[in-house]
């Protein structure tokens, strides 16, 4: 009887020692993952019209600082998916970027840059890290701008089949 409580207790001791180390292990590699998030949106300045575009908002919910070296929309091509760097870049992209944990950063693109850019083969908003990773996202914002690129694009080719 006293042989099969101490087997008992010696197995119970084991399995408390495996699930502490799987534990142990899980929470090591969670505090080391890094966790961006990628919300496409609008900005615009009230009361001013000409002040107006898309953003990219990247908040770091890592536990570490993340430095940001690119940030973009992807691009459906003809080899698969491509990243483009816009043309047009505002002075406080400053890239690369440290982000601090849980601070946040929008990066804005004013709309001569959805003038200029087919946003109809555009996909999803893509953050680029110093380690080599990289995150993505889409939301209704990027795909009513990636709807009207595409109804624009439509309306200007049946313009240049009509026989006026």
């Amino acid at each position: 009887m006293m042989g099969l409580i101490t087997l008992m207790l010696s197995i119970a001791a084991t399995v408390t020692a495996i699930v502490g180390g799987v534990t142990a292990v899980h929470y090591a590699r969670k505090d080391r993952t890094t966790l961006l998030r990628v919300r496409p949106g609008w900005w615009f300045v009230y009361g001013d019209p000409a002040e107006q575009g898309i953003q990219i908002d990247v908040p770091n919910l890592s536990a570490f600082p993340v430095t940001i070296t690119n940030v973009g929309y992807l691009v459906r091509g003809r080899k698969g998916f491509l990243t483009w760097k816009p043309a047009i870049l505002d002075p406080a992209f400053g890239l690369p970027l440290r982000l601090e944990p849980h601070d946040s950063h929008a990066f804005r693109f004013p709309n001569q840059f959805l003038e200029e850019f087919d946003f109809s083969q555009v996909t999803k908003a893509i953050v680029y890290t110093s380690s080599g990773e990289y995150r993505c996202g889409t939301n209704h914002c990027l795909k009513e701008v990636i709807a009207n690129a595409r109804s624009k694009k439509r309306s200007r080719n049946t313009d240049d089949k009509s026989p006026n």
